[in-house]
């Protein structure tokens, strides 16, 4: 697959993160992942989906907000970036992994399955994460 890099945008419904599923799902197939690290890569997407989502539950909302999701392939890694789109920054978007709170369990979960999990990793960017092919093969 060389270098290639995905886009992916979806509105802030929970309902659209089966599209980001299968999306990943076949990027990560045609990289070289085995069904495993497919399947952990799968849920680790989901559950950054759902918590960025339901995170905006309830808050101020532009219209042309959106779920931003990126993939970059190389032949060593996949590294997926999630942003909220339109144009507001980190600073507005602020998502803290906070131990107590039960709704941090599905980010704790993303962050065991990849080898890199970063929150606010840099300006735009809420969450970004990494799974090394050569670590499965």
């Amino acid at each position: 697959m060389g270098h290639s890099l995905f886009k992916l945008s979806l509105p802030l419904k929970a309902r659209f993160v089966g599209v980001a599923r299968l999306t990943v799902s076949g990027i990560a197939s045609r990289a070289g992942f085995n069904f495993d690290s497919v399947e952990d890569i799968k849920v680790s997407v989901s559950e950054v989906c759902n918590r960025l989502i339901k995170d905006r539950e309830g808050k101020d909302r532009r219209k042309d907000d959106a779920l931003e999701i990126e993939f970059e392939v190389t032949t060593e890694f996949l590294k997926i970036s999630f942003t909220i789109g339109g144009d507001r920054n980190s600073n507005e978007w602020p998502l803290a992994m906070k131990q107590d709170d039960a709704e941090e369990f599905g980010l704790m979960i993303a962050q065991v399955l990849m080898d890199e999990f970063e929150v606010n990793p840099r300006e735009g960017c809420v969450v970004s994460m990494v799974k090394y092919i050569s670590e499965v093969s």
